[in-house]
């Protein structure tokens, strides 16, 4: 899908920001939004530079938290991720997206029961959704594999 605004908005938006962090030093929140013009720049290398950065300026302010573990999971640093989406989900736990991404993570590590959890959670609250039951049954049917094979 293409982005809402063209990439001279996000280009617009970085050099806004970048000018905003020259006068004020302590900006999570102009940080944050610099990482989300950068995300939709796809720019993912100086995301994760900005927002680890940023994420220690304050712990509480999740947002930063939540996509600075998206940008690790697309980057496939699932052991990165991990914490980050068990802290979001610590401060929103009705978060979906974080949820369903942990869920991946988790799976991704070798901890399916965790990763069965995240999505039982997610099925019941959204029933209609079949790629979550798909989930469930795929990893129910790889740890009942995985227990024949250690009985063996």
């Amino acid at each position: 899908a293409a982005p809402y605004f063209g990439d001279e908005y996000y280009d617009t938006a970085v050099e806004a920001a970048d000018a905003w962090i020259a006068v004020e030093r302590y900006g999570p929140y102009i940080r944050q939004q610099k990482a989300i013009a950068l995300w939709e720049l796809g720019r993912t290398d100086e995301v994760i530079e900005l927002l680890e950065e940023t994420v220690t300026m304050d712990p509480n302010y999740v947002d930063p938290i939540a996509l600075l573990a998206d940008a690790y999971y697309q980057k496939k640093l699932y052991k990165k991720a991990e914490p980050l989406y068990l802290q979001v989900l610590a401060q929103r736990p009705d978060d979906e997206q974080s949820r369903r991404s942990l869920a991946v993570v988790h799976a991704a590590n070798g901890d399916l029961e965790d990763a069965l959890a995240n999505y039982r959670i997610l099925a019941e609250r959204l029933p209609e959704d079949e790629s979550i039951a798909d989930a469930i049954r795929s990893i129910e049917a790889s740890m009942a594999l995985s227990e024949g094979t250690d009985e063996k």
